[in-house]
């Protein structure tokens, strides 16, 4: 090729180019999808029925579908015993949800999530909108209207995505998701509700998995089978690892440490419960106590997190400097645009009169890097997070603390190697 016929040929990608960004290049875009058909695919419970203290039970069979987890639901029928519920407690249908256990077909625990009701009423509280939570969020029972569950049952779903693992960029191939069981273990009735009546139980029926499923094109199945077989397939999530520290009293002071190995700890957030209302239908089980918090901090080794301990004076000051540390931790305060529900008067908690949200709690941002939110600390049962956090009074108190860190599954063709 002489010089000329390459200028010309610059020049003619030069004008495609400068056509496609003026929005005047009239030509078909080009076919990216390598599916061949889409699917609606439905698995089922074990049984038909559950109450409350069951765990119900799901065998996944979706074959050699890829699935979207992310546009993959949960559905049930729920039904109280005893009287109709005046509502869930905060955290709409996933309160009746203790813990979520997900394991691959030969018997590795891929992801468990512990006091999955508590976790997933903070999580949604704090990254998504009130528009979504109004809108999206009552097909899943995040309803402040007051409107409760009866005796002859209401159907809710539950976005697959809530499950720590289920949430992924990625389609979740069927090296993994065939032969998949999924365990739901069901919370106590105090617990899931709040009513004046005197309930005495609730049932789950109909309990159902639906899945956006996908058969890709032969070339691309047989190209990621090849994969699996020789280096394995990565999936990447953000697990949360939950510690009781248990239910104490006549103490205004709390330093524990959290021991769990792993190699990316990402985040962590501490709830501080009245211990009597846990259980108890009177009261919303899920509600944090008034903020009452005068110090916290953190540390992992020699570093501390932040380096002097926050101070709050909720007389002088406030609580306006601990409400933006928690919402930075949530990645909260750079987003004009997309603010989540959590106010200023929620997170202090008010009185505690019926309905009032209580949403305070002590959070840590982990993550060392500011281009990517997946670059945390080291931590092992040598190095662990020491928390420390003080209170204004003395009270009996249940906490809860949820750490954050990256879990990857290596999935072969029949089995997967689970590393934190």
């Amino acid at each position: 090729m002489n010089e000329s016929q390459g200028n010309a040929v610059a020049s003619e990608s030069l004008s495609n180019s400068l056509l496609q960004v003026n929005k005047m290049l009239y030509k078909m875009p080009p076919s990216l999808g390598i599916t061949a058909r889409r699917h609606h695919v439905i698995d089922f419970s074990q049984q038909n029925e559950y109450n409350a203290g069951q765990t119900v039970v799901f065998d996944i069979q979706t074959g050699s579908y890829f699935i979207d987890a992310k546009n993959s639901y949960l559905r049930l029928d729920v039904a109280t015993i005893g009287g109709d519920a005046s509502a869930f407690t905060s955290g709409g249908i996933t309160n009746i949800i203790k813990r979520v256990v997900i394991r691959t077909k030969s018997g590795k625990e891929w992801c468990r999530c512990e006091e999955f009701n508590l976790y997933v009423r903070n999580l949604l509280r704090y990254s998504s909108s009130n528009n979504y939570l109004n809108k999206v969020g009552k097909s899943y029972g995040f309803d402040d209207s007051g409107i409760g569950v009866s005796e002859d049952g209401n159907r809710y779903t539950i976005p697959l995505w809530l499950i720590p693992c289920f949430n992924q960029d990625k389609l979740i191939p069927p090296q993994i998701m065939e032969g998949l069981r999924i365990e739901l273990s069901l919370a106590g009735v105090g617990e899931a509700f709040e009513s004046a009546n005197p309930l005495t139980g609730y049932t789950v029926k109909n309990a159902e998995i639906h899945s956006d499923a996908f058969d890709i094109a032969d070339q691309f199945k047989r190209k990621v089978a090849e994969m699996s077989a020789r280096q394995g397939l990565i999936l990447v999530h953000k697990e949360y690892f939950h510690s009781n520290v248990g239910t104490l009293g006549g103490t205004d002071t709390y330093n524990y440490d959290i021991k769990k190995a792993c190699s990316k700890a990402c985040r962590n957030f501490n709830i501080l419960r009245p211990s009597a209302d846990t259980e108890t239908l009177n009261a919303d089980s899920m509600n944090a106590e008034p903020y009452n918090v005068v110090r916290y901090q953190a540390h992992i080794g020699q570093d501390y997190v932040p380096n002097q301990p926050i101070e709050v004076d909720p007389v002088i000051a406030g609580i306006n400097e601990a409400y933006y540390d928690t919402q930075f931790v949530w990645d909260k305060v750079n987003q004009t645009w997309y603010c989540n529900t959590v106010t200023p008067e929620e997170f202090l908690g008010g009185s505690g009169a019926p309905g009032t949200k209580r949403l305070g709690m002590v959070a840590f941002n982990l993550n060392k890097s500011h281009v990517t939110d997946l670059d945390g600390y080291v931590l092992n049962n040598s190095r662990a997070l020491v928390v420390d956090i003080k209170c204004d009074a003395i009270a009996n108190r249940k906490v809860d603390t949820f750490l954050q860190h990256l879990r990857v599954a290596k999935v072969y063709t029949a089995n997967a190697e689970i590393r934190d």
